[in-house]
């Protein structure tokens, strides 16, 4: 099927929805991405589970990615699919389906919303896997229904990543700070970082590396102060990693400033 449609035209991209977890056998040299369900099961088991840490998380994604071999590309990330309940429907708190929507988005991956997600559709109940239809409504299209948080971030998560080319062609490694899921988007010098708490606490971490950051977006009230990073309960932000100049230089360019 593949070399078939690839015949037809030089610009088509095929996508698979692929439930088993050896997704590398289709990636090499069938489709171009396939879903990750491997990967989506760890953020359950981080975030509506609560039976893993952030560290887990990062492992289990890395493993992933070790295994599958390619860019980042080769994968489909998402928090639920047209068979299963959507993420808010399982976690019942929008701020936690934010938090988990935010770490879909800014992967290495590629970011695949289940309709609805992106202004907080959810339903009632939720039934187990392949029965689904509950969540399966029609999309609403009167805005005043919306979850304007949640649409608001997902377009602002999308803009940056069609704006930085860390966020759109970077590779992706995860970071070592306690408490939090946290990773590093590069692509040439140009570094992004995330930073995710996916607790009902807050916490206080510290700003990974020796370069200045740029806050690009802030989920929940996050906020970088004397570096360190502030992280409400399930809040979230993303760096873009910025060359600090040293001390003697600042005072040298405000002595010229002044004259």
């Amino acid at each position: 099927i593949a070399r078939a449609v690839r015949a037809t035209s030089d610009d088509v991209a095929l996508f698979a929805e692929y439930t088993p977890d050896n997704i590398a056998h289709w990636t090499v040299d069938g489709v171009d991405a396939a879903t990750d369900f491997v990967a989506q099961q760890a953020v359950y088991d981080w975030l509506w589970r609560k039976t893993a840490s952030p560290a887990r998380v990062a492992e289990v994604h890395a493993q992933r990615r070790f295994d599958r071999g390619g860019p980042g590309w080769t994968a489909i990330a998402f928090t639920a699919t047209h068979d299963q309940p959507r993420f808010l429907t399982l976690v019942g708190d929008p701020a936690i389906a934010r938090l988990a929507q935010l770490f879909m988005l800014t992967r290495a991956t590629i970011p695949a919303i289940y309709y609805g997600d992106e202004i907080g559709l959810h339903a009632t109940e939720h039934r187990a896997f392949e029965d689904s239809w509950p969540d399966r409504q029609c999309m609403p299209w009167d805005e005043a229904s919306w979850d304007r948080e949640t649409h608001a971030m997902t377009r602002s998560a999308l803009h940056l990543r069609r704006d930085h080319v860390a966020l759109r062609r970077g590779d992706e490694q995860p970071l070592a700070i306690e408490q939090v899921l946290a990773y590093r988007r590069s692509y040439g010098d140009h570094e992004i970082d995330i930073v995710l708490n996916g607790s009902a606490e807050s916490v206080r971490v510290p700003l990974p590396g020796d370069r200045g950051a740029r806050v690009l977006l802030s989920l929940a009230g996050a906020v970088v102060e004397d570096r360190e990073l502030v992280l409400p309960p399930w809040g979230g932000l993303i760096l873009e990693r910025v060359r600090e100049l040293p001390a003697e230089a600042l005072d040298d360019a405000t002595a010229i400033a002044n004259n």
